[in-house]
């Protein structure tokens, strides 16, 4: 009895695939909790024909999900006791079959024998297995025996103990290989400023791995991070998208379901795709990072709802964790994702030879370049241990950060609170395979955003779509003209909203929160920011403009915010619309202050305390004309209502307002001292933006926008 699958809004479904129950209770639906996207990969090998079957005698329990074995997350479907997988493929002669196997919990044992033929032959055994304990995941790869070109079926068996759980992790068709493809590895230090490279200028000598790879490498000198925090800045540089595109802004944000993925877009190309990271805002699970990686493993994974800075990271573990995989990868193209996390704060006093250890009571910025040191030691095993396996010559090998760090240099510490050069101009070394080009520099600026179209321009695969990056394979083959300019970065947190724009001379930066300021740079003159332009000229006041279209494109949607508050009176969002919300997310706000949308995007509440600034949640609504209606009471009471201009499109009862967005083209005081206000920011075009008319000027203002 066939089972239709019922999708979840904003899931992809993939084609041809039926899930059949053959004891089970008849018309039973199983719902698809999890998105599918990786499970797309089913067709990346040479996946047609009458697709997948699954059987199960306890049909409701299979699922999609995320399945955790040791910290490496991969999407399985899952079942209890006994499950049976089976599909049938179009495949050429030499494909190959590839599954990872595990159950839950792993002390219940598992099972495995897979089976396959050409259609009409009788079934062969192509692999058996068995193990005590599941854990971490059992790799399989089986070539498809008898297999020519046309239909082949296969089907694998896992069984466990009555109350273990089965999962299989993303299987796929491996076709043979027509053309060698290049090999990937982009290795991440988290929080490297690039002046401390000694690549980039440096003369601390931190760095003699990276700098030793530079020299085989081509050297970007003006890279830039679209944020001076990791979550914004990574998913940049994994999806193409800058912040306002991928949706992971803030500290409660993930990446959208919809945004691109780098890691997809190689698992098509039949890449195995592998994630090891080390910093709890990069999980799989709760922020979205781990779409497209068939393995996904976050060393930090026990901290995601703890404080960074309480990781105790440390890159040797990520060196032997990549010892015992690459090892095992030269039979198919790879692309790694590698992220470090010594180098964030606290900073650990590290000894190494001819280096010794700082004492605690060393200033900080002599502890964070005894983390550069170690970090940069060990970086180099991971460059020597792909070179003694022969594969460092058949791979693109990119060294980069997400972000800089800060030693007071603007009157903060660490990062996350600015956008100045300190935060946001990073290291990029790029060695092609076979070192082609080594020792080559580029001096024009490019940004991570840039990474995803370069890495499948140079591995000769189509882009990404709906990307804001830009291809540099040509200019790293010393061709093509210069990235088009300008580039740009936004920092959302709970205290500062800011944004930056940059191009080949000039830097601008816009803050919004906690106060509305504007500052311009001029880079060629002052490298270290340190004497702000107070006359702009022409190209620079270009740049602003540019920058403003940016900040207003990114600000899009209905703003309600709520100033700070002595007493800290509890308050309540209620916002809902028929047609419902592309996304809501917050600006401002505390830990553990809950946002809980709607699965039908229909609705968003929001409870929290107000505190030392100003609370902002931003709901971008599918259709500004259509109706909103704000509930939102304080301390328990109906905010009290200040006059409300004539003609604003507010229509009030009790604590409640209905408005359309588009009508609310300027803040709206809904409570006392225009302490809580709302208001609906549309996104300005170009030609708007170019003129700055007077009315225009007034509306930025009022907004906040400029001074």
């Amino acid at each position: 009895m066939a089972v239709k699958v019922k999708m979840m809004r904003g899931l992809r479904a993939v084609a041809g695939v039926t899930i059949l129950g053959l004891a089970a209770c008849p018309g039973r639906e199983i719902r698809l909790e999890t998105r599918l996207r990786a499970l797309d990969d089913l067709a990346a090998g040479a996946i047609a024909g009458p697709g997948l079957v699954l059987e199960s005698s306890r049909l409701a329990s299979i699922r999609v999900e995320d399945i955790d074995a040791l910290a490496d997350v991969r999407r399985a479907f899952v079942g209890r006791g006994r499950l049976t997988l089976r599909w049938t493929v179009n495949v050429q002669a030499g494909a190959q079959l590839e599954l990872a196997l595990t159950s839950k919990p792993h002390s219940s044992g598992l099972r495995w024998m897979i089976r396959g033929s050409k259609r009409g032959d009788p079934p062969r055994d192509l692999a058996s297995g068995s193990r005590d304990v599941s854990s971490p995941w059992i790799e399989t790869r089986v070539a498809l025996a008898g297999a020519g070109n046309g239909p082949y079926e296969i089907e694998v068996t896992a069984e466990s103990s009555p109350e273990g759980r089965i999962a299989f992790a993303e299987p796929v068709i491996l076709a043979p290989t027509e053309a060698p493809k290049p090999n990937v590895l982009v290795y991440v230090v988290d929080c490297l400023r690039a002046d401390r490279v000694g690549a980039f200028g440096s003369t601390r000598g931190l760095t003699p791995a990276i700098d030793a790879l530079a020299l085989e490498s081509v050297v970007l000198e003006q890279a830039w991070s679209c944020a001076s925090w990791t979550k914004p800045s990574v998913a940049c540089l994994l999806t193409g998208q800058l912040p306002p595109k991928h949706g992971a802004r803030t500290a409660a944000d993930r990446i959208l379901d919809s945004a691109p993925r780098l890691a997809e877009a190689f698992a098509r190309a039949g890449y195995a795709t592998r994630g090891l990271v080390a910093n709890p805002v990069l999980d799989a699970k709760e922020f979205g990072f781990g779409q497209g990686f068939r393995s996904y493993r976050n060393l930090a994974r026990d901290y995601v709802d703890r404080a960074v800075n309480a990781v105790p990271a440390d890159a040797g573990d990520i060196t032997r964790d990549l010892a015992g995989w690459t090892s095992t990868l030269k039979s198919r193209p790879f692309f790694l994702y590698v992220h470090s996390l010594d180098l964030h704060y606290p900073y650990v006093p590290r000894s190494l030879p001819g280096r010794p250890a700082p004492g605690a009571d060393a200033p900080e910025s002599d502890l964070y370049d005894s983390e550069i040191a170690y970090n940069d030691r060990e970086l180099g095993k991971v460059i020597e241990g792909l070179r003694s396996l022969k594969l460092l010559d058949d791979t693109i090998v990119v060294i980069t950060a997400d972000h800089g760090e800060e030693f007071g240099e603007h009157g903060f510490n660490r990062h996350g609170h600015t956008l100045y050069q300190s935060l946001l101009h990073v290291p990029l070394v790029v060695r092609l395979p076979k070192a082609v080009r080594g020792g080559s520099r580029i001096a024009e600026p490019v940004s991570l955003v840039d990474l995803p179209a370069t890495l499948l321009g140079l591995s000769g695969l189509p882009p990404l779509s709906a990307t804001d990056g830009f291809d540099l394979a040509p200019r790293l083959h010393g061709q093509g003209t210069p990235r088009p300019m300008p580039l740009f970065a936004e920092q959302i947190s709970a205290k500062e909203t800011l944004y930056a724009a940059r191009d080949e001379r000039f830097k601008v930066m816009e803050m919004l929160a906690p106060e509305a300021s504007s500052l311009a740079f001029d880079l060629s003159a002052d490298p270290g920011e340190t004497a702000p332009i107070e006359a702009l000229p022409t190209r620079a006041s270009a740049l602003r403009r540019d920058l403003l279209e940016f900040m207003s494109q990114a600000q899009e949607g209905v703003h309600l915010a709520v100033d700070a508050d002595p007493d800290e009176a509890a308050v309540s969002v209620e916002l809902t619309s028929a047609t419902g919300f592309a996304r809501v997310y917050l600006m401002g706000h505390r830990t553990g202050e809950p946002l809980r949308v709607a699965r039908d995007g229909r609705s968003a509440t929001y409870e929290f305390k107000r505190s030392r600034f100003t609370h902002r949640l931003v709901a971008v609504p599918n259709d500004p004309d259509a109706t909103v209606t704000l509930t939102l009471t304080v301390g328990g009471r109906p905010a009290p209502a200040s006059a409300i201009q004539a003609g604003a499109g507010l229509a009030l009862s009790g604590a409640r307002w209905s408005f359309r967005a588009r009508d609310l083209v300027r803040p709206m005081p809904l409570g006392a001292a225009k302490s809580i206000r709302l208001w609906y920011q549309t996104g300005l075009k170009g030609s708007r933006v170019e003129a700055l008319d007077p009315k225009l000027r007034e509306e930025l203002k009022a907004l906040g926008y400029i001074k």
